[in-house]
């Protein structure tokens, strides 16, 4: 009898172990709705963007992010690179994960991360494809439109011109030395 009552407590503890501590972590998830203007002034980067590359996970704080390469079209805050990079937490909608695809277009909303300088999003942050996102674009107005000039990319003519400035007078000095050289060793 004890025996019988010893294995139904053990079997009622380890239950009751499993439901108190379950073998994985579950999140609920639960925005708080807010207009594209309300966003504008909560995020760091508000901008439009296709996506150009889906990267690899990785562990940030509590959860899982994967990142996204994207080429800016056009921005409202935060952006000055048409190149840009957003962690967004990937563990699914019910954990408030956004999964972008790779190749479409999507208005963006992501915060700073002030500690490793990384911008992150989530499903809360109210992300959506270009083309579900007329009427917050018509709240956010215009824009600024992003182009390779403003992104400091390598097509730059100011980009160019000053590494040969730079070494046009380097090669100008190298000479002027060599010529000196030269003449006081025949003198």
């Amino acid at each position: 009898m004890k025996r019988i009552s010893f294995l139904t407590i053990l079997i009622v503890l380890v239950t009751l172990g499993f439901t108190v501590y379950p073998g994985e972590k579950a999140y609920a998830c639960s925005c708080v709705d807010s207009t594209a203007l309300e966003k504008l002034d909560t995020y760091s980067a508000v901008f439009e963007g296709k996506v150009t590359e889906k990267g690899a996970r990785s562990q940030f704080g509590f959860g899982e992010y994967r990142k996204y390469t994207f080429e800016a079209v056009r921005a409202w805050k935060g952006v000055n690179e048409q190149k840009l990079t957003i962690h967004s937490l990937d563990q699914g909608s019910a954990s408030c994960g956004f999964q972008f695809t790779k190749g479409e277009t999507y208005l963006v909303f992501a915060s700073s991360d002030e500690k490793d300088q990384t911008l992150k999003t989530t499903l809360c942050s109210g992300n959506k494809p270009i083309s579900q996102a007329d009427e917050d674009v018509k709240l956010l107005g215009a824009g600024e439109w992003v182009t390779e000039d403003d992104s400091g990319s390598t097509n730059s003519t100011a980009n160019y011109l000053v590494p040969f400035v730079l070494g046009s007078i380097g090669l100008f000095l190298v000479i002027v030395v060599a010529v000196i050289y030269v003449r006081r060793r025949q003198k």
